[in-house]
């Protein structure tokens, strides 16, 4: 597989089948364990992505040029990778898999607002030398305060294991 990523063209968006149950790589070890710091710039959004009003407060689904910087405790168990973000709105974990090459896939599902929105990731990357660089698909649906959202950003994130 070595990075070249699950998911075909011509889907309807991003699914949480997308991103559940993804396979281990056939890398070896904990090579790229670690914390990192991330840089997360979104460069393009598509669909629904008009601010919503969420309780009195707006909230922007994406925003293109918005750079975000983010702490990441990556876990590799061999060809498992689990990254784990703090205090980031739209994920909490993501899984997947790393490969011998250092390509690495990973996904995951949050919910906010009791389940009104769901925030679905998926990222295809390198780790190689400390280092990480990825693209990531960020999808938010839902519905809030009779305001719906299906909005997808397309972001590139950066970074080095601290």
């Amino acid at each position: 597989m070595g990075g070249e990523g699950r998911l075909g063209c011509g889907r309807d968006g991003l699914s949480e089948d997308d991103v559940t149950n993804m396979p281990a790589g056939d890398a070896v070890g904990m090579e790229h364990a670690g914390m990192y710091e991330l840089e997360a710039v979104t460069v393009a959004c598509a669909g629904s992505c008009a601010p919503v009003n969420a309780f009195g407060l707006i909230i922007s689904p994406c925003d293109v040029g918005a750079r975000n910087t983010e702490l990441a405790e990556i876990t590799q168990v061999d060809g498992s990778l689990q990254v784990d973000l703090e205090d980031v709105l739209w994920a909490s974990r993501l899984e997947g898999g790393v490969w011998n090459d250092g390509s690495f896939e990973v996904g995951g599902i949050k919910t906010e607002l009791g389940g009104q929105i769901r925030f679905i990731a998926h990222s295809t990357g390198v780790l190689s030398g400390g280092t990480w660089t990825s693209d990531l698909e960020l999808r938010s649906v839902g519905t809030i305060d009779d305001q719906s959202r299906d909005c997808t950003a397309t972001v590139e994130v950066t970074g080095t294991r601290l």
